[in-house]
């Protein structure tokens, strides 16, 4: 279901002029790009593989994305499962403040909010009202936005400094491979991402987590399969290439090595 209503007069408001409920599976679902605002979504079921200028992320049920304006934006079903997802772009002046409100950024647009259930019901209050035949004040969709902003700013990549400040060079790592980003990177691509030294970011996981940058990275990996070995039927080379393993061997070696079975083992076991 896909409705888009021309551009209203918002004042200092917000407005969705796009409200999209897209129920498929195993293709592409969509190809945009976001001219007039944001776009936010939200994953109901399934997953979704998100491309847009600055990365490629995962999308997982109960997650939120939120994308800026003048983005390029593709959409691919992660087959195997039944998908629907809730896409909407809003405009308005306020725009600019909902974004950062949202906390994310261009390289780290998903968000995994604590209160699930409520955001969910928000998206479909926006939905309802947009697809409603009465005229409906902005300050309705305002209200609800800015909710969701609120919800989700606690679980977002760029959160409260006072929490950043809080943390260790380590968990910014972990956080940082946990975001959502889909391609790996390499232990001193993930130091030079965080702006520190390889020596230092390897000290702070040793004192951390008592295990080597790289091997962080390796288990974040091998969790992002086990999400993918759980909600999908995707055979092991796709996912071995989804989470930045060179090979099924590669993949499925160092499967064994950190959980001591194997990934088809290992997703019959998650499914029984």
């Amino acid at each position: 279901m896909y409705c888009e209503k021309e551009f209203i007069d918002v004042g200092s408001g917000l407005f969705p002029v796009r409200h999209e409920v897209y129920v498929g599976q195993g293709r592409i679902a969509n190809q945009r790009f976001i001219h007039q605002g944001m776009l936010l979504g939200y994953d109901i079921e399934g997953a979704t593989f998100e491309q847009t200028d600055c990365g490629e992320y995962f999308v997982l049920p109960g997650q939120v994305i939120c994308l800026p304006p003048k983005t390029w934006h593709t959409v691919t079903e992660d087959g195997g499962k039944p998908l629907q997802s809730i896409w909407m772009e809003i405009v308005g002046p306020a725009v600019e403040s909902l974004v950062k409100l949202f906390g994310t950024s261009a390289l780290n647009p998903v968000i995994q909010p604590a209160a699930q259930q409520e955001v969910y019901r928000l998206f479909r209050e926006i939905g309802a009202a947009f697809h409603s035949p009465e005229r409906v004040h902005p300050a309705h969709f305002m209200q609800r936005f800015y909710r969701i902003a609120e919800l989700c700013h606690e679980s977002s990549p760029l959160s409260a400094c006072s929490k950043l400040a809080e943390e260790s060079l380590a968990e910014r790592a972990k956080r940082n491979l946990e975001s959502g980003l889909h391609r790996f990177p390499t232990a001193s691509r993930l130091a030079e991402k965080l702006g520190v030294s390889t020596s230092s970011l390897l000290q702070s996981c040793k004192k951390e987590f008592g295990i080597s940058t790289t091997t962080l990275i390796t288990q974040v990996k091998l969790h992002k399969a086990c999400e993918l070995l759980r909600i999908s039927n995707h055979k092991l080379l796709h996912i071995a290439h989804s989470c930045g393993f060179q090979s099924p061997s590669h993949f499925i070696s160092a499967f064994r090595a950190h959980f001591k079975t194997t990934p088809t083992v290992w997703r019959q076991s998650s499914r029984s």
